[in-house]
């Protein structure tokens, strides 16, 4: 079974290497029509410019850069 068959369509993203890890699965996510959800303190680069230029160009492209604390005030 696969994310699609569970009827599952957001994924949350967290991880070390916002311009390698978290960039490539985020490309391949929103290729396969998920919505994206970035933490952005649960993700890091090897210093703050590449990982706040990571996060501007995926926002770019339609994914959704939140903080953790955002995140679980919208849970139910």
């Amino acid at each position: 079974e696969n994310l699609q068959d569970e009827k599952i369509d957001t994924v949350v993203l967290v991880g070390m290497q916002t311009n390698v890890c978290v960039q490539g699965t985020t490309k391949d996510a929103l290729k396969h029509g998920f919505n994206v959800i970035i933490l952005k303190e649960a993700t890091a680069a090897v210093d703050e410019a590449t990982h706040t230029s990571t996060l501007k160009a995926l926002a770019e492209k339609g994914t959704t850069v939140m903080s953790v604390e955002d995140v679980l005030v919208r849970l139910p």
